[in-house]
């Protein structure tokens, strides 16, 4: 398993789901603005908090540990990752986000959360996380 893919290839691999499918709520999607888990936790929100998507979780050198996905990210993201410590602080929950220091997310298109499943997967199986072992293998034939 190559642990060392960063959210670059992450674009790429995006990128190219989105010539393969040739559909607007594909053709449209983005990758949020980083998200930094020590320094932005106290003050915004997670990226697309609200909405059904896709969230990744990297490291200092911006290599991707675990991709997800959600019917609400923020939510998910909150109860299963992202915890406050006593102080206040950002603390990381569970073996999966280990040494993660940065939060991006895909946000799906109103109407088309189911596609969150289908991108998590596909994703997983180009960029294989170092922390994803569910799905990997699981017949992702696209590109």
């Amino acid at each position: 398993m190559d642990s060392h893919k960063t959210i670059e290839d992450v674009e790429r691999a995006l990128d190219s789901l989105k010539e393969l499918l040739q559909h607007d709520c594909i053709k449209n999607l983005k990758i949020s603005e980083r998200f930094s888990i020590q320094n932005d936790y106290a003050d915004k929100s997670f990226p697309n908090a609200a909405d059904a998507g896709v969230y990744i979780f990297t490291d200092a050198n911006r290599h991707v540990l675990y991709i997800g996905k959600a019917t609400g990210l923020g939510q998910r993201i909150g109860q299963g990752y992202i915890g406050r410590g006593i102080d206040g602080s950002a603390v990381l929950k569970g073996s999966k986000v280990a040494g993660a220091t940065e939060l991006h997310t895909i946000r799906m298109e109103p109407n088309f959360n189911f596609m969150a499943p289908a991108i998590e997967e596909y994703l997983i199986g180009k960029i294989r996380p170092l922390n994803n072992v569910v799905g990997i293998g699981g017949g992702t034939t696209l590109g």
